[in-house]
């Protein structure tokens, strides 16, 4: 019932116009590019150093709503609202290390039972 509500809500608070949107995606392919660069660089671990670390944090953050890692808030259920540009998205982002690396750590770090600095 309410979801033509909030549908036009959000369109219209976030101003998702198509320009805007192509805009947003265009530079959001530019920062994974940089980001999959820089990991890479990093031999494929953590973005920076030999640990999980604030960075990590935040790149994972950023990228897990685009790929639903099983076991979070993130993980899609009902594929009823699955579009093919999105899923061809998070298939080329699985195709690349960085996709691959968020994934890792939903697997390995999110439920560690140690402190963000490794205690």
């Amino acid at each position: 019932f309410s979801k033509p509500i909030l549908k036009t809500l959000v369109k219209k608070s976030y101003e998702l116009e198509q320009d805007k949107v192509a805009q947003s995606k265009a530079r959001l392919d530019e920062l994974v590019l940089l980001l999959n660069d820089r990991l890479v660089e990093n031999y494929g671990r953590y973005m920076v150093g030999d640990r999980l670390g604030l960075a990590d944090i935040a790149v994972c953050a950023i990228l897990a709503p685009l790929l639903h890692p099983n076991g979070t808030p993130w993980e899609v259920e009902n594929t009823e609202f699955h579009s093919p540009e999105l899923d061809a998205y998070k298939t080329y982002l699985l195709s690349l290390p960085l996709g691959q690396y968020v994934q890792r750590v939903y697997e390995t770090e999110r439920n560690a039972r140690v402190d963000w600095r490794g205690m």
